[in-house]
């Protein structure tokens, strides 16, 4: 079914997001919570990129969330935190989405792990843009950006471009 719903994502992402959903509330009853967090995260996915509707896509990724803390997977945690702080910031709940950024920079800062903290800042700047604090947006994203650079991923400062162009062009 798993496979049923990544085929149906091309082209039916309203039932792809459903058969997630139904897969996620399976796994969490037999307490195959890795797999539970995935499904709810691709559901949150489908709905936030494909049907613009980050409310629903918060709902599915914070069932994501309760999964990966309920095995203590502090990185997964702090993926979702970050992405939910992004999807805060869509829905202008801007000082949950400061909240969650916040968490998941602790986190990753305690795990060691600068490519999640570079992420952090893309939505940081995402949300500072949202917000209209452009000159804060356009430093997040620099940041992230000479990261990337540094580590020599170009096809991150690639699509990171794209943002960054509306965000300087402002």
């Amino acid at each position: 079914l798993f496979q049923q719903a990544f085929e149906l994502s091309k082209d039916q992402p309203e039932e792809s997001e459903a058969l997630y959903l139904k897969l996620g509330k399976a796994y969490q009853v037999n307490e195959n919570f890795p797999k539970a967090g995935i499904c709810f995260l691709n559901a949150a996915n489908l709905a936030d990129e494909r049907s613009n509707a980050p409310d629903r896509a918060l709902g599915f990724a914070q069932h994501s969330y309760q999964s990966w803390l309920a095995i203590s997977d502090t990185l997964q945690m702090a993926n979702l935190k970050k992405y939910t702080g992004l999807l805060h910031g869509k829905l202008e709940q801007f000082d949950a989405a400061s909240a969650d950024l916040d968490t998941a920079r602790l986190w990753y800062t305690e795990l060691a792990y600068p490519q999640g903290l570079a992420v952090t800042d893309f939505n940081e700047a995402q949300v500072l843009f949202l917000r209209g604090e452009l000159k804060l947006a356009q430093g997040a994203f620099m940041k992230a950006q000479r990261f990337w650079r540094t580590e020599g991923d170009f096809s991150r400062v690639f699509i990171n471009n794209v943002f960054g162009y509306r965000l300087f062009t402002r």
